[in-house]
């Protein structure tokens, strides 16, 4: 069976609606669980793949949260999705991992938005 391909997200401004025509006023929980993977070896991997897994697995969860801002009161929490595979080494060689940037943006995120997200938290799906 073929694989199916799909776009990435869009994140250029452009293509953004602001989060109060969405949700309305306010956001009190945001839960971001999307994510891709391939297996393959680096040698495998190409730009397209890189692309694509980097801007549904980190681009697309930091703009959803920057482009929340300004409905997410103090106190709203936000939940980053990782994996538990984001922290394993298995064979073969899966030099593509970018759910666990995820950790990363937690952190950034945590430190840049204080109180704003009080429950700023990473929740690993095996």
């Amino acid at each position: 069976m073929p694989s199916q391909r799909t776009s990435p997200p869009r994140t250029d401004p452009a293509s953004l609606q602001s989060g109060s025509s969405i949700i309305g006023d306010r956001l009190d929980i945001l839960v971001a669980n999307a994510g891709i993977s391939k297996a393959a070896s680096i040698e495998e991997i190409t730009i397209e793949d890189f692309d694509r897994l980097f801007a549904v697995n980190v681009r697309a969860p930091y703009f959803l949260v920057q482009q929340l801002l300004p409905v997410l009161g103090e106190g709203s929490s936000v939940i980053l999705v990782s994996s538990v595979g984001a922290h394993a080494a298995s064979a073969p060689c899966r030099p593509m991992r970018p759910r666990s940037a995820i950790d990363t943006l937690v952190k950034y995120f945590a430190a840049a938005l204080g109180p704003r997200a009080s429950a700023l938290t990473r929740s690993r799906r095996a």
